[in-house]
């Protein structure tokens, strides 16, 4: 059974609800399997840095937690793997950690009296691959032949 798509309404504009976006997006270009079916291939992948529950699983893709980067590396790869857009697999990865990177810095940082989502929008807006102007990679930039 696929993951429903979180209720964005209750997530504020800010880096998380751009992760999750983004994730679904991947999600749903990879034929929304189901979140034990993502687990159990993360599982048997020995190429990949870490294990990720189902109920870890579910929980990303349903907006209630944002992991670490290891674990959500895991989910990237196999949703990209799977997707029918044929993203260059670097390219993603550097997608999604921009996006997870800015994620983990609103919620934990505060520098000088700016809040970590500021701080992430800088680097998001000053980022070559996660931006605004290009939420996800192109085709063309991700197509492998």
């Amino acid at each position: 059974m696929s993951v429903s798509n979180p209720d964005l309404a209750r997530v504020p504009e800010d880096p998380r609800r751009r992760f999750l976006r983004q994730l679904h997006l991947l999600y749903d270009s990879s034929g929304r399997p189901s979140a034990r079916r993502i687990s159990a291939v993360i599982r048997q992948n020995n190429s990949l840095p870490d294990t990720v529950s189902h109920e870890t699983v579910a929980a990303v893709l349903r907006g209630d937690l944002i992991p670490s980067w290891s674990k959500v590396e895991c989910i990237v790869t196999s949703l990209g793997d799977w997707s029918i857009n044929k993203y260059d697999r670097g390219v993603l990865l550097r997608h999604f950690h921009g996006l997870w990177l800015d994620t983990v810095q609103a919620r934990e940082t505060v520098i000088d009296g700016i809040p970590g989502a500021a701080i992430g929008a800088i680097h998001t807006a000053s980022s070559p691959v996660v931006g605004a102007a290009v939420p996800t990679p192109t085709k063309s930039q991700c197509h492998v032949d």
